[in-house]
């Protein structure tokens, strides 16, 4: 008697559980994504700003080259693979294919090196210019190829 209430309660909890996985998607309205900050971000552009706020806010939108994994080591992200000259003067970025915006374009070299040089342009006023002053040249043999 026991193990037949035992196997009712798992088969209703189931059931139950079972429930709630269908449905009609379309049937779901689209309202945004909120999470949770300390403060408000100072804003959106992620040239123009430094703020650890707005950092946290801009990590969610927008991808990097290469990224720190949980114990900082620097691993790939939009770039698949990089190389470094003997110098370390010229590094290669090889992008990954297939990367696109919201809008559907496809990411390319060419939007890298916008993105890079939109930052060190004194118009911009960008606070990261300084990090990337070292920047002599930036150029895009092909769709998926950055060399600095």
């Amino acid at each position: 008697m026991k193990k037949r209430i035992i196997i009712t309660f798992l088969v209703a909890m189931i059931v139950i559980f079972l429930a709630g996985i269908g449905g009609n998607a379309n049937s779901v309205e689209a309202k945004g994504l909120n999470f949770a900050l300390s403060g408000n971000p100072d804003s959106l552009d992620p040239q123009k700003t430094s703020g650890t706020l707005t950092f946290q806010t801009l990590k969610s939108i927008y991808d990097t080259l290469a990224e720190p994994d949980q114990s900082g080591k620097i691993v790939p992200a939009l770039a698949k693979k990089w190389e470094v000259s003997e110098d370390t003067l010229t590094w290669k970025f090889h992008l990954r294919k297939g990367v696109v915006f919201h809008n559907g374009d496809a990411l390319t070299a060419q939007d890298v090196k916008a993105t890079l040089q939109r930052i060190m342009d004194k118009a911009t006023a960008s606070p990261k210019a300084k990090e990337f002053g070292a920047i002599s040249s930036i150029e895009t043999p092909d769709d998926y190829t950055v060399v600095l």
